[in-house]
């Protein structure tokens, strides 16, 4: 069988539903995103990206460190 997009992953899913109780519904989709953050984490990879301002360095910014800052909301943020 060949890969699966997360997308790909809960439409073949989907068409096996029939009755599902809501918590298997959720736990089905869960997995799904938890699929589609690993995509993405292992597509990113690991690059060496330059500092910008004052100070010029070169450092590592990895997949997981991508999702991080582009996708995880901290419960810090206000509106």
């Amino acid at each position: 069988m060949k890969n699966l997009t997360a997308v790909e992953w809960l439409e073949e899913q989907m068409k096996t539903w029939g009755y599902l109780s809501a918590q298997m519904r959720v736990e089905i989709i869960e997995h799904a995103k938890e699929k589609e953050r690993h995509q993405i984490i292992e597509a990113h990879g690991a690059k060496l990206k330059n500092s910008k301002g004052e100070t010029n360095f070169q450092y590592w910014y990895n997949g997981q460190d991508y999702y991080n800052d582009t996708f995880k909301n901290t419960e810090d943020e206000t509106i």
